[in-house]
């Protein structure tokens, strides 16, 4: 089952997830040993919390404390380099004064 708090695959029937100890919803069937959507032949960890896809080690990366495909991760730097340049104020001179 994949923890809806972090996205973590949790194997079994666990009542909480052993990354985040978010609780497991009971009942809910767990895939049986899931693969990556992207890397077919590796294990996956996790879900990604953004788009849902199953990511391995290799897809898998942390932002904020959620669990992020490569995808999504690249994404969201390639927007916060954007939106940090775009956002800058423009400087006044400290000591300028209108007249």
């Amino acid at each position: 089952m994949f923890c809806p708090r972090c996205g973590t695959y949790n194997p079994g029937e666990r009542l909480a997830c052993y990354s985040c100890f978010g609780p497991l919803a009971k009942g809910t069937p767990s895939p049986p040993d899931p693969h990556c959507e992207i890397h077919t032949d590796n294990a996956a960890i996790g879900k990604c919390m953004t788009c849902g896809r199953v990511c391995c080690f290799e897809c898998a990366s942390l932002m904020d404390n959620r669990l992020t495909c490569m995808t999504c991760a690249a994404s969201a730097v390639l927007t916060s380099d954007t939106s940090a340049s775009e956002a800058k104020p423009k400087r006044k001179g400290l000591l300028s004064r209108k007249k």
